[in-house]
């Protein structure tokens, strides 16, 4: 389709999330070219030396991360009780994060219609083939470009703690490199981020929001856009522990919440090859995503897995470098580009590439 006239949801959106071990919240809400942030102190942690899975994993303390709109006072920074089920899934379990992670350091996850002119993504989506592996589904995907622009003139952000370091001044010093900004560099005006160190869409880490009551209370608050959902390594390595939500159940929960807005999804990957954090594990969730696809004809997938360099991981194997989180949050706003474009119709691909 040709460009259009840009509104608080222009022809196109999306939102994704992914995961990780625990690390310290940061929240933000961004309006237009004025940001405000709120960062709970500290920096994220370094990761220990010594681990039963496999490798290193970091210590540190889970926190979570909330936003608001324009001048309205973050409401998602008061934790919601634990014993407080999300409004839409049976009460979940708090304690099924893997027994090998520390209680505050589970690894890694959407609104009023008040602009009902947003188009919805038609149902013309070609899915990739169910089962099949991201690596192996990119040879059709969609391929980035740049300087293209995107159609999602609002992005919410829910994510774990791989969306923490994405935002965080430790790892990425200059502002420009964080996610925020490099939404904005495709064109997105505002953008609202919640990540939280442990989050996956069910458990709940530390009395913290999960995914879903994170993005309900992103929707409540005002956001009407599109969603990026960088979510799956908590929710993986939880089901690998033996919890009762497979990956089906957790990305049905979140879609459920997006509606018909555009959704762009991180994949997962680590580079761990036992315990509920190893990349087999991680593998799961991608192809129940890949198998999505065909159910939902809103939703994109950033095949972030099929790019990341292994140079990229700290020593834990999950959690990412400095050049890791910049080259994350560059790629995510690329890939929400060439899912959702100003001048064009959604990516008839599920799969999304940026080339690198």
């Amino acid at each position: 389709m040709g460009g259009r006239g840009r509104s608080p949801w222009r022809p196109i959106g999306v939102l994704v999330l992914t995961g990780a071990l625990a690390f310290t919240g940061l929240s933000r809400v961004l309006d237009g070219s004025a940001a405000r942030s709120s960062t709970t102190a500290g920096a994220l942690p370094a990761p220990s030396t010594a681990t039963s899975e496999g490798g290193a994993r970091p210590a540190g303390s889970a926190s979570t991360t909330s936003t608001s709109v324009a001048a309205t006072s973050p409401s998602t920074t008061t934790s919601p009780p634990t014993t407080t089920s999300p409004s839409t899934t049976t009460s979940p379990p708090t304690t099924v994060a893997p027994t090998t992670v520390p209680a505050t350091t589970v690894i890694p996850t959407t609104v009023p219609p008040t602009i009902a002119s947003q188009p919805t993504v038609p149902a013309t989506t070609t899915a990739a083939p169910a089962g099949t592996d991201a690596a192996d589904a990119s040879a059709g995907a969609t391929l980035a470009v740049g300087g293209q622009v995107t159609g999602c003139a609002s992005v919410g952000h829910i994510g774990d703690s791989l969306s923490v370091g994405l935002e965080s001044p430790d790892f990425l010093v200059d502002p420009d490199d964080r996610i925020d900004a490099r939404y904005r560099h495709v064109g997105v005006e505002q953008v609202r981020v919640d990540s939280s160190g442990g989050r996956s869409v069910v458990e709940m880490v530390a009395g913290q929001p999960n995914a879903e009551s994170a993005a309900r209370s992103m929707l409540a608050e005002g956001h009407d856009g599109c969603w990026v959902f960088a979510l799956g390594t908590n929710d993986a390595a939880n089901r690998a522990v033996g919890s009762g939500y497979d990956a089906w159940d957790r990305i049905a929960i979140m879609m459920e919440i997006a509606g018909d807005r555009p959704v762009l999804w991180v994949n997962v990957r680590t580079l761990r090859d036992s315990g509920p954090y190893a990349d087999a594990e991680m593998q799961v969730f991608d192809r129940a995503l890949l198998e999505a696809c065909a159910s939902y004809p809103n939703l994109r997938i950033y095949d972030w897995a099929g790019e990341v360099d292994d140079a990229w991981f700290q020593d834990d194997w999950i959690h990412l470098t400095s050049r890791g989180y910049a080259e994350m949050a560059d790629r995510i706003a690329l890939a929400l580009a060439a899912a959702f474009p100003a001048s064009d119709a959604p990516s008839a691909s599920c799969v999304i590439r940026t080339g690198g």
